[in-house]
């Protein structure tokens, strides 16, 4: 970390366990904080290197839920009801019961201290943005937002503060504005590759000083480069600051989001939240699911668990420890229809998680595709993807949408020197759109198998394919099963020369480069080391991403355990990441069946999908998903077709499967 002289201000150093999990992080001025886990659960945190060190502990549940907190000599209990919404809350000087309405309002013990204005009036634009709080005693405090709708500045009668951001939506900055218009920056924040928040700049000073925080990302102490404490902070379980001690100012606390000392209120990028009420300050735009009438109340900050979670857009839910994640509120599970803000667009590419394992990905309606059993594994979102993806995302994707384009106010008009800057270089790997399907490779792409080398388009379910365990590189080779087929359409693909060899491969599609991991087809460059069968590795020699003047059918597979392969007859290590298989609603089935002239019928298959009729063709045609064992449907197929309902039930006697625009895929 340099200043914008050269001369370093600091050295961060991070160790992580096998799982990824972050083990140990630490500064070069002798400040660390440690971390353990149980499995994925994190179960202890110390903050080390200062006067005053800071230890947590914390205890779970069965449903994962946190039972006990161990802060020093101070221990608070939990319990929860069987919505696993917080019901009470002990400790030493505490003992609290909750209650709640119907639709998840809190009806019992809201807190009684208004951290913010007493009689507060709030106003509103016409994006449903929180633009002016004003007290009583007549004090006003506006806010205005950017094109991305990211808060810009902060304005009162006395001050006015500009707010900069990067590219992920951190903030990294923040200025004051004199009366001449002239931005000032008072402090630069310093995250890591994450998107961690770790440190700032004071501008005047030059020095840095360096937040801690707890388990679940709240700033606990803001210490000086010496790492004595300047700031210090307790919350409750609601965000409410219940101790603050401050020599300088600060603006992020509980969650380590931007809070408004000032009016109570906490900035989630979407939406602001009041913890005093533990509510949202406007409704969420995921409208709910009737089938879960919490999911149904709009303004429910996290569905009352606000120990596991936390919402850092206001739209999105991703747990702190990263195993839960979705849109709308947290804690919904249900298989629904799910509403993304168009401003945070996040659809088919966000993770559908519960209890740490990935069951499926959002498609671009909101909706889940889900992941056969097979291809479900444990890890975190954020080992799916980084906090610096997820903001980048929320960032990035609505301008692709010319009615967002006129307001954006671009990252060059930032002319500030000694701001952190963002380039391409630092993009995320995510892919969107259109490239956000099944990755995949061309025709004659040769397979290892334990009969030999086999053309990727001639593979089959059952098929014994080469792999190896995806996240041990070092690991035993084996013989396993591929367990379903996918087929795309793609006009563009890219052109790896290794040695002799051609690869063809969609931009999305992960190879094992040495010294750097799982990287994306677009990402991989001249003189990456792709690893072999045998253990070597191989160079790439060029890279060429060719635009074709058609679509051409790309294939790929799932492989049972590893989800890995060896293709080409060089035996190059690949994955076979995000190939899920959607399973329509049948609502969904039967508008997809409409617009290819296909009307509901009174019968249904014998996999209880519904069956669909087109007079003009006099044929029938019904939800291909295979044998109803889960592992997805016949030859990648989307639909069955038959002359009468019954033949749809058997291969011998229907006419094929076809995909979704009812071409012909096989038998």
């Amino acid at each position: 970390m340099n200043a914008a002289a050269s001369t370093p201000l600091d050295r961060f150093t991070f160790e992580y366990n096998p799982n990824q999990l972050m083990k140990r992080q630490a500064n070069g001025k002798g400040l660390s904080t440690d971390y353990s886990f149980n499995g994925y659960d994190l179960t202890g945190l110390s903050n080390n290197g200062a006067p005053s060190d800071q230890k947590f502990n914390y205890q779970y549940d069965v449903n994962k839920n946190i039972t006990g907190i161990t802060s020093g000599n101070q221990f608070s209990e939990f319990t929860y009801d069987a919505l696993n919404r917080i019901l009470s809350f002990k400790d030493q000087n505490t003992d609290d019961t909750y209650t709640y309405d119907v639709i998840g309002n809190r009806t019992g013990l809201v807190n009684k201290t208004v951290s913010g204005m007493k009689n507060a009036s709030y106003s509103f634009d016409l994006l449903n943005r929180l633009t002016q709080v004003k007290g009583g005693n007549g004090k006003e405090v506006n806010y205005a937002y950017s094109g991305d709708g990211l808060l810009y500045e902060r304005a009162t009668k006395e001050k006015r503060t500009r707010y900069y951001y990067d590219a992920s939506a951190n903030l990294v900055a923040e200025a004051e504005v004199g009366t001449d218009g002239k931005p000032s920056i008072a402090y630069a924040y310093i995250y890591d590759v994450q998107g961690k928040l770790w440190a700032r700049q004071d501008m005047k000073s030059k020095e840095l000083q360096y937040y801690r925080f707890n388990g679940h990302g709240d700033v606990v102490s803001l210490l000086d480069s010496a790492g004595k404490e300047l700031n210090t902070y307790t919350y409750d379980i609601w965000g409410n600051p219940d101790t603050e001690k401050e020599q300088v100012p600060n603006i992020f606390r509980y969650s380590g989001e931007y809070w408004d000392s000032e009016t109570g209120l906490q900035y989630l990028r979407a939406r602001w939240y009041d913890p005093s009420q533990g509510r949202f300050m406007s409704e969420d735009t995921y409208a709910g699911n009737l089938t879960n009438p919490l999911s149904m109340n709009r303004y429910t900050y996290v569905e009352n668990n606000p120990l596991i979670y936390s919402d850092p857009s206001g739209n999105y839910c991703v747990s702190v420890d990263g195993k839960y994640a979705h849109t709308g509120q947290c804690a919904d599970q249900s298989n629904a229809d799910y509403y993304m803000d168009d401003r945070i667009v996040m659809a088919y590419i966000l993770p559908y998680m519960s209890a740490g394992v990935v069951k499926g990905f959002y498609n671009n309606k909101a909706q889940i595709e889900y992941l056969s059993p097979k291809e479900q594994n444990r890890q975190t979102f954020w080992e799916t993807y980084s906090k610096a993806e997820f903001n980048q995302m929320k960032l990035e994707l609505p301008l692709t949408d010319t009615e967002y384009m006129f307001a954006t106010i671009s990252n060059n008009s930032l002319s500030t020197k000694g701001l952190p800057k963002f380039s391409a270089k630092n993009k995320p790997s995510v892919k969107v759109g259109k490239n956000s399907g099944c990755n995949c490779f061309t025709a004659g792409t040769k397979v290892q198998t334990d009969e030999g080398e086999k053309n990727i388009e001639d593979i089959e379910v059952g098929d014994l394919v080469l792999a190896k365990d995806e996240n041990n590189p070092d690991g035993e080779l084996a013989y396993k099963e591929v367990t379903g087929l996918y087929r795309n359409q793609r006009d563009d693909i890219i052109k790896l020369n290794v040695g002799e060899q051609i690869i063809e491969t969609t931009d999305n599609h992960p190879f094992w480069v040495a010294g750097k991991g799982w990287v994306f087809a677009d990402e991989l460059q001249v003189g990456d080391k792709l690893q072999k069968a045998d253990g070597s590795n191989l160079t790439i020699d060029r890279v060429e991403f060719v635009k074709l003047d058609k679509p051409i059918t790309v294939y790929n597979f799932t492989v049972a355990d590893y989800h890995t392969y060896y293709v080409t007859d060089l035996g190059i290590w690949v994955h076979n990441t995000k190939c899920g298989w959607v399973r329509m609603t049948t609502k969904q089935a039967t508008n997809a069946a409409k617009k290819l002239g296909f009307e509901p019928t009174k019968f249904t298959a014998k996999t209880k999908e519904k069956i669909f009729y087109n007079k003009k063709t006099k044929t029938y045609i019904s939800q291909d998903i295979g044998s109803g064992n889960g592992l997805g449907p016949h030859n990648g197929g989307v639909w069955k077709q038959a002359t009468t309902p019954e033949r749809l039930n058997s291969r011998d006697t229907r006419m094929g499967t076809y995909d979704a625009n009812l071409n012909r895929v096989g038998d």
